[in-house]
């Protein structure tokens, strides 16, 4: 059982094959955990969550670089609150891993982190560089061309409207790089229709309907996602309930559905049904 679930998701670690040159299945995993951690991201830093990550899972791609433990023991400190602007560092380091950067979030009413009534918004850029002795993650909010040569950037938006809020990803990308196997993905995440959130903070938030797409320009596909009723709870990260309609076009054609049934653990319905775990948190 564990050698299937590390070769659907960790395809670099089956020697037949190379991570974003794999099955459908592999890429959902892949689009999946860069698409929540984009989300999640953005609202944890509004409302002031802390990381958290999910159960430590050493299948997940990003466990090829970092143990998903190792993000459960970092937080965002809050280094500047007015004129509103709010910036948060990550200054840390933990044995011989490391983790830093900043996000920025720009609020358009003035106030000092705060979305007091409808129509107010704030943008949210990240520059963020997590190193250890096997590669390093870099995500960015800076302008990237992608793969069918549109340019994504500018970070997330977030505004907050009569029933929640709405969330409209601008543009960011991830690149995992392992200093031995070199780039394990290259995606970039973009939204086509505004994602809809019950609230900013963890415990009890729901998501539904929007479009993101992500990009993996290395592979050259996309995977299209369509959001029912994800449900988080301030202990994890990631949603606990929920699922996610999924489109792959490009080098890979497929579609199916991710149903969500615990913290980071992962069902997909395509050709056939699997199951992976998510793992490290943004």
């Amino acid at each position: 059982m564990k050698m299937l679930i590390l070769c659907l998701i960790l395809v670099t670690a089956c020697q037949k094959n190379e991570s974003e040159n794999s099955t459908s299945t592999n890429s959902v995993a892949e689009s999946i955990e860069s698409a929540l951690t984009n989300i999640a991201g953005a609202t944890d830093d509004a409302a002031n969550e802390s990381v958290v990550a999910a159960a430590e899972n050493k299948w997940s791609p990003m466990e090829l670089v970092f143990p998903s433990a190792y993000a459960a023991t970092c937080s965002r400190a809050l280094v500047h609150n007015g004129g509103g602007q709010c910036v948060r560092n990550v200054i840390c380091e933990v044995g011989p891993y490391s983790w830093s950067g900043s996000a920025q979030l720009d609020f358009a009413n003035g106030a000092s982190c705060s979305l007091s009534g409808v129509g107010d918004y704030f943008v949210r850029e990240v520059e963020f560089t997590r190193t250890g002795p096997k590669g390093s993650l870099f995500t960015t909010s800076n302008p990237r061309t992608t793969f069918e040569g549109n340019s994504v950037g500018g970070g997330v938006r977030v505004e907050r409207t009569a029933t929640g809020f709405e969330m409209d990803i601008l543009g960011q990308s991830k690149v995992l790089t392992s200093n031995r196997r070199g780039t394990i993905f290259d995606v970039s995440a973009v939204t086509t229709a505004p994602l809809q959130l019950s609230q900013l903070g963890r415990n009890g938030r729901n998501m539904s309907n929007g479009t993101l797409e992500i990009y993996h320009n290395r592979a050259q596909f996309k995977a299209v996602h369509t959001f029912n009723n994800l449900q988080w709870t301030s202990s994890c990260c990631y949603p606990i309930g929920g699922s996610i309609s999924v489109t792959l076009s490009g080098s890979r054609t497929a579609s199916g559905t991710v149903t969500f049934n615990g913290c980071g653990v992962v069902e997909t319905t395509f050709a056939d049904t699997q199951s992976f775990e998510l793992a490290n948190c943004e």
